[in-house]
């Protein structure tokens, strides 16, 4: 008897060069849409922050395929808003969780995208 880890290797040996391009696929989908949810969630006080969220994919062969989704224009406020703050006069802001959110969002639909694709 096969254990799971060698029937998953020899599904990936069968279906590797398919289930590669789904995941590409999939990645760049799920990249592009967690872009538009957070453009959607992000505090948009001025507008500025939540406008600069954008994606960078790369893809090799020994890794795979790579998206990293940031804020372009306003990097060092995404942990802030996210997570809080201390405050000028004492105490703490409460953060919002946007980028929680987006993660747990992205997680799902990377998932379903795969399914959905084989």
């Amino acid at each position: 008897m096969k254990s799971l880890q060698q029937q998953m290797a020899s599904i990936i040996n069968e279906y590797g060069e398919e289930l590669r391009d789904v995941v590409i696929n999939a990645t760049n989908t799920t990249a592009k849409d967690t872009v538009k949810y957070l453009k959607s969630v992000s505090p948009k006080r001025t507008g500025g922050y939540a406008k600069g969220w954008t994606v960078t994919k790369s893809v090799s062969n020994w890794k795979g395929v790579e998206a990293t989704v940031y804020n372009k224009t306003k990097p060092g406020l995404t942990h802030l808003l996210n997570d809080g703050h201390a405050k000028r006069g004492g105490g703490r802001t409460q953060g919002d969780g946007h980028a929680d959110r987006a993660d747990e969002y992205a997680q799902e639909k990377l998932f379903n995208e795969v399914v959905k694709q084989l």
